[in-house]
């Protein structure tokens, strides 16, 4: 039986020694960057660049924007904390900002009147300036950039190529399962065929009831979560290749308790993680209340996983406002508003139940 081969390289390509660009994509540089001058707020920006496998630019292009005409742009990164730099993360997946700095004076700030946020300048005395606004206050033009860190069989390291992957085969009548280049090695434990660390980003879907001895995964076209199938059946498969250096490999830190699993009262839980009930699966648990707060990278939304619920009071899902979203009584899925979002779970010390896991996503 011939294997269905679309051999399609996750771009860019290179021709001629050149880098090429995908359709409405102009090469600046070494980047290939999209300009859309209709006013958008920060999410629907956001929405524009992803449909199209890309993220908001993480660097200054004030030249390339000023030349379009545009007088400001969107950046793709979030700030969490005010003043604080080292609390702000690009939308790439890069990590925080360490090599390059253009806030301008007294910023970021995300409080009261502020946000997390940041958009540039391109005219007056703070172009090229970076500032922070709340994400939905203001209408801006935006630049979208697609991965210009492209190897054999895909192998798929953050969100954003899992949103390019996507944007492949989007217009396809039905979802398709897409093999990527990763293998089981141990029960669970899978590794990546160019070597990078399987830890580093873990897309499979949390409610995935596949045998544990099926080694090979594959990813949905539609969700982009990946999934058990068998090596040996017949797959569509994407290939992907590097054009220069190696993969960006910057961790992203997350804030955690060492001595306690549960992630209980965590007021800063990068995505992925998992978070737990006090003492979950004791069926005497401790009279314990928990709030967890979770974020994810600013053009994201967060996806709860609620894969075991077993709990006397309601878990309480709240946007970033403190607004209620959601409540949660039995397993189930639950997607964020924003890339912020607080989960909790008041502590009722009856005996019986045995509490409540949820694995945290980006969406």
């Amino acid at each position: 039986m011939n294997l269905l081969l679309p051999i399609i390289l996750i771009l860019p390509i290179i021709v001629n020694s050149q880098l090429a660009c995908p359709p409405n994509y102009t090469l600046v540089i070494d980047k290939c960057l999209m300009i859309i001058k209709t006013p958008l707020t920060h999410s629907q920006a956001e929405t524009d660049c992803t449909y199209n496998g890309g993220t908001l630019i993480n660097r200054a292009v004030t030249q390339f924007a000023s030349n379009a005409g545009i007088n400001k742009t969107w950046i793709g990164l979030f700030c969490f904390e005010n003043r604080n730099t080292s609390m702000c993360y690009y939308d790439d997946a890069s990590g925080t900002l360490m090599d390059y700095n253009s806030f301008a004076s007294g910023y970021p700030m995300v409080d009261g009147i502020y946000g997390g946020c940041v958009y540039m300048p391109t005219t007056g005395s703070l172009a090229a300036k970076w500032v922070s606004v709340k994400c939905e206050a203001e209408s801006i033009p935006a630049i979208c950039q697609v991965p210009d860190n492209n190897s054999d069989l895909v192998t798929v390291h953050s969100k954003r190529e899992v949103d390019y992957i996507k944007s492949l085969y989007r217009g396809t009548i039905d979802p398709v399962d897409i093999l990527i280049g990763a293998q089981q090695t141990l029960p669970n434990i899978y590794t990546w065929v160019d070597g990078y660390p399987w830890e580093k980003f873990d897309y499979r879907d949390p409610m995935d009831r596949g045998a544990q001895n099926i080694d090979c995964l594959t990813m949905n076209s539609v969700t982009g979560l990946w999934t058990r199938a068998v090596c040996d059946r017949p797959l569509l498969f994407v290939c992907k290749r590097y054009i220069t250096g190696n993969p960006s490999q910057t961790e992203v830190a997350t804030t955690e308790n060492p001595s306690d699993f549960s992630n209980c009262n965590t007021t800063f839980l990068m995505t992925p993680g998992t978070i737990t009930s006090y003492g979950y699966l004791s069926t005497s648990p401790p009279e314990e209340n928990c709030t967890w707060r979770i974020v994810t990278l600013g053009p994201y939304r967060v996806r709860l996983f609620f894969t075991d619920v077993d709990t006397y009071n309601t878990i309480y899902v709240y946007n970033e406002n403190g607004i209620e979203i959601e409540a949660v009584r039995y397993s189930r899925s639950v997607i964020s508003r924003s890339n912020i979002v607080t989960v909790s779970l008041q502590g009722s010390g009856e005996t019986g139940y045995r509490g409540f896991r949820a694995v945290a996503l980006t969406y």
